[in-house]
């Protein structure tokens, strides 16, 4: 080899790392797969570049091309399982996920934090309990409960798990109702008492449940020696949700005070507090700030404050916030729909309703139980029977909600026809 085909060689060999160590700079499928020909034309490729090049086809979620380039790897490094970990998660493979985080464990190789959010995700996703807990087992004893981003992917964990548990109140409704339906003996008032206690004791567990999750959040929120933005979300969003409006609203005055500033989805977990407390001063004040701040244009900003106008009976406020919205989602139609029909505004309710529909937006279960009452108290029975189509034919029809409010719609509007 001549002196100027080594130089023209180590020169495409430092190209190529410089590459493999600055993956930001590939922008496409097409420009990885030629990286990866040109390495194999140059030089018998390390495990080290060749982890590097798993990693940036991860990043592409290039799966295939991933795993082929793994295999071919005798003991794959720590950055090729994490790759292919993540991976696996973005493509819905989360069994295979654990097996591959088993795999490298049994392999001898010490996970780093980096592996750690993917496989929580994927604990998440698969609503596992046990899973998640012996993985926070293994993060505990290798000293990773203080990073960061992998305490940051615990508490996301613990409160999507928290999500899941949902109590089995449908199923109490189910059996109240089939009290008026069976012939009333002693068999039946037997069997559905056992069946009442079976379900109580289910709902109380439960209960339990949802707030032990909490209570790991909060565990690992305190035990955190760096806390970022998403930390004090993760946190504030979870005692909103569980009700716990006292603990949510210190902590972002405590996140203050931590020098963070809180964003929009801050911002949308705290609205709801004040719609409960119906306290129009404090609403006002979070909208001011949420101007101030340029948040005004947030979808989910925006959908938080229709609802607390509209709750406390501002519908005048709740219409201008809804009008300057750039952008509308279900969420956003059906708080104005809802807000509307709460406050008396049938007609305009209905009117929204129907701009929905022409806005190619889809009705949810919770779009029909709001504008049910509307057509009740207008007496609008066609427009009742329509909905009660729609609904059958999205198959909402077994949504206790909407059939309640369908009974209600029926019931007024047959009372008052016979007027």
């Amino acid at each position: 080899m001549s002196p100027s085909e080594v130089q023209q060689k180590m020169t495409a060999q430092t190209i190529f790392r410089t590459l493999l160590d600055r993956a930001n700079i590939i922008s496409s499928k097409y420009q990885v797969k030629q990286l990866h020909a040109q390495i194999l034309k140059m030089e018998p490729a390390s495990p080290t570049h060749l982890s590097r090049l798993i990693s940036i086809y991860s990043n592409f979620n290039l799966l295939h091309d991933s795993l082929l380039l793994f295999n071919t790897l005798h003991s794959p490094p720590v950055l090729a399982y994490k790759s292919i970990i993540r991976c696996y998660v973005a493509n819905g493979l989360l069994v295979q996920s654990v097996a591959l985080f088993l795999q490298m464990r049994a392999s001898g190789k010490q996970p780093d934090h980096h592996v750690f959010p993917s496989l929580l995700k994927s604990c998440a996703l698969l609503s596992d309990l046990k899973l998640g807990e012996s993985i926070h087992g293994c993060i505990i004893r290798l000293g990773m409960d203080f990073d960061l981003y992998t305490c940051n992917a615990l508490m996301n964990m613990y409160g999507k798990l928290q999500k899941v548990i949902e109590p089995a109140l449908d199923q109490n409704v189910s059996l109240n109702q089939a009290r008026y339906i069976l012939p009333k003996t002693n068999a039946n008032n037997t069997i559905l008492n056992q069946c009442y206690r079976k379900r109580n004791c289910s709902y109380l567990a439960e209960v339990d449940r949802r707030g032990s999750m909490m209570d790991s959040v909060k565990k690992v929120f305190e035990m955190m020696l760096e806390r970022d933005v998403v930390s004090w979300n993760t946190v504030i969003a979870g005692n909103a949700e569980n009700g716990k409006y006292e603990e949510a609203l210190m902590l972002v005055r405590e996140m203050g005070n931590d020098n963070l500033k809180p964003d929009s989805f801050t911002l949308s977990s705290v609205l709801p507090i004040f719609t409960e407390y119906v306290d129009l001063h404090k609403g006002k004040e979070i909208h001011a700030y949420v101007i101030r701040h340029g948040f005004d244009n947030d979808v989910f900003i925006g959908s938080s404050l229709v609802g607390m106008y509209a709750k406390c009976a501002r519908v005048e406020d709740a219409l201008l916030v809804f009008n300057i919205l750039p952008q509308r989602d279900s969420i956003s139609w059906n708080s104005i729909i809802a807000g509307c029909v709460q406050n008396g505004l049938f007609d305009e309710g209905l009117r929204f309703f129907h701009q929905m529909l022409k806005a190619k937006v889809k009705p949810v279960p919770v779009s029909f139980s709001s504008i049910m009452p509307a057509c009740a108290n207008l007496t609008a029975l066609h427009l009742g029977k329509q909905l009660h189509g729609f609904i059958i034919r999205g198959g909402y029809d077994d949504n206790i909600f909407v059939s309640s409010s369908l009974v209600d719609m029926y019931a007024k509007c047959g009372w008052k026809c016979r007027e």
